[in-house]
């Protein structure tokens, strides 16, 4: 995980670069990609992470020296979860070569369910391209609007396809984004960044969506629909061959 902030100084260690320290708690150049497993961190999310790594640690040292490790309805709770997550990650693993979504699954789903997969608010579907200098979102105005089909440079621009839904953006892009009839909208200045959209399409609330933009959802309702029943079929297989005795 070569990152920019390994070349800043900070120290080096048998355990790698160390990257931040509270006490003795390290996070280093060694053991970063086992701490934020969750995550894959880049230059631009990792400032973020080491600043939260640093006041969890904070923060956990403290709950420790008050002895909250120790506390008998926080440990119960934790071996709940690790229970609860053995027995998830178990079912998921002796069901999951068992299950098939087809495509005509699918189809026949949302031709039955169509009513279901209506907007609930107004949508723009757009490219969306973001850049910290303004003479670059004004440049990127220009090439979107004479149809030049533009490479990201993550140096100087990035794009997105996404989905706008209204109701649920910063009120600074999405008044113009929803107000405005051109094809073009920005740049604008928000957050720091300059914004800049080419509108793909725009539907109305109530219309209908398409099986392609339900897709997705449909599939995740059918996969979660099979795994419970593979699981109570896993359940009922698992208790024959168990001495099971319930007190009536």
């Amino acid at each position: 995980c070569a990152l920019f902030i390994f070349s800043c100084g900070g120290g080096q260690t048998t355990e790698g670069t160390v990257i931040a320290r509270v006490d003795g708690r390290k996070l280093t150049s060694q053991n970063i990609d086992s701490v934020f497993s969750f995550f894959k961190p880049d230059n631009n999310t990792l400032p973020a992470l080491i600043e939260n790594w640093v006041d969890n640690t904070v923060l956990y040292k403290a709950a420790v020296g008050a002895g909250f490790n120790k506390d008998r309805s926080l440990i119960k709770k934790r071996d709940d979860f690790y229970r609860a997550l053995v027995v998830s990650s178990f079912l998921s693993h002796r069901s999951e070569k068992t299950i098939q979504v087809t495509k005509e699954a699918v189809r026949s789903y949302y031709k039955t369910n169509k009513n279901s997969f209506i907007r609930k608010e107004e949508v723009v579907s757009v490219e969306h391209y973001t850049t910290l200098i303004e003479g670059v979102g004004k440049t990127l105005r220009k090439e979107v609007l004479q149809g030049k089909n533009l490479t990201p440079d993550t140096t100087s621009f990035t794009r997105t396809l996404e989905s706008v839904k209204k109701g649920r953006f910063i009120k600074e892009l999405e008044t113009p984004l929803f107000s405005s009839r051109n094809r073009i909208v920005g740049p604008i200045k928000a957050a720091d960044c300059f914004h800049l959209f080419k509108i793909i399409n725009r539907y109305k609330k109530g219309s209908q969506k398409t099986l392609s933009e339900s897709y997705d959802e449909i599939y995740q309702r059918l996969y979660k629909q099979k795994a419970f029943e593979v699981s109570e079929l896993i359940l009922d297989s698992l208790k024959q061959t168990l001495n099971i005795y319930i007190n009536p």
